[in-house]
């Protein structure tokens, strides 16, 4: 009988720090993002948000492809400085039907010579645009 209650006060004790631990790793990960959406196809979403980088003097633009078409799809982002590119570009790779791809980023600077140009595309059709940091909600 002494036996069963350490070993069930054991299995209890352990339980509480998975479970501690758990809920340690799942808050910061799991904070969700405010995302808006760039460019859809079908079911399919380019999202985007900003978060402040740089001291405040560029936005970090998140970015993420919200896959629910019956087909793969993916994206691309590239900054532009007053219609020059950038270094700061990103890509998606494929996503499945049904999935999310892991979020990504690119910095831009602030203020109205800088955007953002975007592609959404499947194997056979596709679209983009191109957007200021002012049309992008904050995170």
């Amino acid at each position: 009988m002494l036996l069963t209650g350490r070993l069930a006060a054991r299995t209890a004790g352990l339980a509480v720090l998975a479970l501690g631990a758990t809920l340690s790793t799942v808050g910061p990960a799991a904070a969700a993002n405010d995302w808006g959406t760039l460019s859809e196809l079908d079911d399919a979403k380019l999202q985007a948000c900003k978060v402040s980088a740089d001291g405040g003097d560029a936005w970090k633009i998140k970015l993420r492809v919200k896959n629910g078409n019956g087909y793969r799809v993916k994206s691309t982002a590239r900054v532009f400085d007053d219609g020059a590119a950038t270094d700061s570009r990103w890509a998606s790779g494929w996503v499945r039907r049904g999935d999310t791809s892991p979020v990504g980023s690119v910095t831009m600077g602030r203020g109205s010579a800088w955007t953002v140009s975007f592609s959404l595309s499947a194997d056979q059709l596709g679209g983009g645009g191109e957007k200021g940091s002012g049309s992008i909600d904050r995170c």
